[in-house]
């Protein structure tokens, strides 16, 4: 999975333009962390994708689903995932 989101995440942010820094200033994270994420060597992602979605204007689905080719590897883990965003977002309302 760590695969698919690094992946993604480093697609978006060339197609935007954005540095790895400003994203790590938008998430509130340290470059590295964030440089972390985007190589696919910490699984920290899941906590800040929501913000990321924001950050590119996305819904946790488009952020997957723009990938034909990851649809099947996907499958349910897409549900799996937004169950465990809503979670998270619930705890930090708290």
């Amino acid at each position: 999975m760590e695969k698919i989101v690094s992946k993604r995440l480093k697609e978006l942010r060339l197609q935007k333009n954005y540095s790895q820094e400003y994203l790590s200033k938008s998430l509130d994270i340290s470059s590295s962390a964030y440089s972390r994420m985007e190589r696919g060597v910490s699984s920290t992602w899941s906590q800040y994708l929501p913000k990321i979605c924001n950050l590119y204007d996305l819904s946790i689905s488009d952020f997957f689903s723009s990938h034909d080719d990851n649809k099947e590897v996907l499958g349910n883990k897409i549900e799996k995932l937004h169950a465990e965003v809503i979670s998270l977002r619930k705890q930090l309302q708290k």
